[in-house]
């Protein structure tokens, strides 16, 4: 979804621009956007694919044998780790905590 919200970045600037009642509902309901959630999203989005996809696999009742989700396991831990080691401060910081999470409920 963040990746098709991207896509639309230019459609979402003008209807700020021109619609006062957007911007007021994230004021109030979500919260204030700025310029730095777009540069931040297409980096986060590659990593957030890999979970999705997992997330499919785990849930799929054709999928019945344990190499399967043991494999995406890897996966995400292999994209943890890179995530950890990268240069990217935004991706440094939820990788640690993504990690986190992952250690305590599934190691």
């Amino acid at each position: 979804m963040l990746d098709l919200a991207y896509k639309y970045k230019t459609a979402f600037k003008r209807l700020e621009d021109e619609d006062e009642q957007f911007e007021a509902y994230f004021q109030e309901k979500v919260r204030p956007h700025v310029t730095e959630d777009w540069e931040k999203a297409p980096r986060f989005v590659k990593y957030i694919k890999i979970f999705h996809e997992a997330t499919l696999k785990f849930s799929a009742t054709k999928y019945v044998t344990a190499n399967e989700p043991l494999l995406w396991m890897c996966t995400i831990v292999g994209e943890l780790d890179k995530c950890v080691a990268s240069n990217d401060s935004l991706l440094v910081n939820i990788g640690k905590s993504m990690r986190a999470k992952f250690d305590k409920y599934w190691l």
